[in-house]
Parts: structure tokens; sequence; C-alpha cells
């Protein structure tokens, strides 16, 4: 069902793979392209005012704690502070503990604040983000999770997630799960689940449910 809106994230490097889960015979799944999957190796050019790791960098550092700000990342191993990038990233790695701003922040794992047209996380997001268009997690979403016109989340959504026009989380909702027209989990969802045209649960739903048109549990 992570398909519905994937679309959307062409914009911000989602790879395609035909690869099939068990019990999900012939339906693709999406993944967010790692540097171990990248045809070239990072190139971690940069200009850096630092000590050790520690202050400021201009460029594709690898690691740092401190204010880092790259055109595109390429091969993020760890960031302890601010990054600000101002493009899409060319693959998705490491971890950024702090705040991650820009275009589309990302990275395999996510701890604090990620703000931009687009929000991606290979393995979990923990804290808040706020995707102007998208949130795109792979894994599980901790915490407030916004996407302008969806959330998506494969491992699922977890706290208080708002898909402008829908919220869709293969492993499941939980909490207060919010779709602009539609709340669609096939894990169920558990909590507050409203979808404005429908929602729509495969797993089942458990709470206060409510869909506009229609409320479908399977």
């Amino acid at each position: 069902m992570s398909l519905l809106f994937v679309g959307i994230t062409g914009l911000v490097l989602v790879s395609a793979s035909t690869e099939t889960s068990t019990g999900a015979a012939d339906r693709p799944r999406y993944h967010l392209r790692s540097t171990s999957t990248a045809t070239t190796p990072p190139d971690h050019t940069s200009l850096d005012l630092t000590v050790g790791e520690y202050g400021l960098s201009f460029g594709n550092s690898a690691r740092l704690t401190g204010l880092r700000f790259n055109w595109m990342d390429h091969g993020l191993e760890r960031l302890n502070g601010l990054n600000f990038t101002l493009w899409r990233p060319r693959t998705v790695d490491g971890t950024i503990n702090g705040v991650a701003i820009g275009a589309a922040p990302a990275a395999a794992r996510m701890r604090g604040l990620g703000v931009g047209f687009a929000v991606l996380t290979r393995d979990e997001m923990i804290g808040a983000h706020l995707g102007l268009f998208a949130g795109v997690h792979e894994g599980g979403a901790y915490g407030l999770n916004v996407g302008g016109i969806a959330l998506i989340g494969q491992g699922g959504v977890y706290g208080l997630n708002l898909g402008g026009v829908a919220t869709v989380a293969e492993g499941g909702a939980y909490g207060l799960n919010i779709g602009g027209v539609a709340t669609v989990a096939e894990g169920g969802v558990y909590g507050l689940n409203l979808g404005g045209v429908a929602t729509v649960a495969e797993g089942g739903a458990y709470g206060l449910n409510l869909g506009g048109a229609a409320l479908v549990a399977a």
C-alpha cells in the first residue's frame, strides 16, 4: 500500500525494486538507495573548520559534531548537530542526531527534527519531522510525523501521524492517525484514526475509528 503515494518521491531519490516480500507476492517494494548499492563511491571532499570531528564543515564530510552545510549528501556516516542540504541526497545513509533541514533531508537513522520538502529515512525516524510534500520512512517513524501531501511508513507510524492527503502505513498506525482523504494501514490502526473520506485497515481497527464516507477493516 506504500505504492499509493510513492510517485511523489521520484523527486527525492526513491529507487524501485521488483523484489517481493513474504505474503506479498507480485507487489513491488520500494527502497531508499544506500551507499552499498550506489554505482559510485562517495567523495568526502569538504572545507572543515574543526578540531578533530568538532566544528564547522562545508561539503560532503562523512562525520561531524557541529554544523554541516552540503549541496548533496552521499555516504554520510554520522552527524551530531545541524545538517543543512540544498538538494536531494544521492544516497540515504548514516545517522543524524539533532536537526536536519533542506530540500530533502535524509538518513538511515534520524533522531531529532527533520524539515524539508520531503523527509526520508531508511531504518527509523525518532522525534519530529515535517515534509512539506511527504514524509517517507522505510523503517518506523516515532513521534510527530507530518507529510503535507502524504505520510508513508513501511515499518509503521507511531505517535501523532498526519498526512494532508493520506497517511499510509504498511506496518500499522498507532496513536492519533489522520489522513485528509484517507488513512490506510495494512498492519491495522490503533488509537484515534481519522480519514476524511475513508479509513482502511487490513489488520483491524482498534479504538475510535472514523471515515467520512467509509470505514473498512479486515
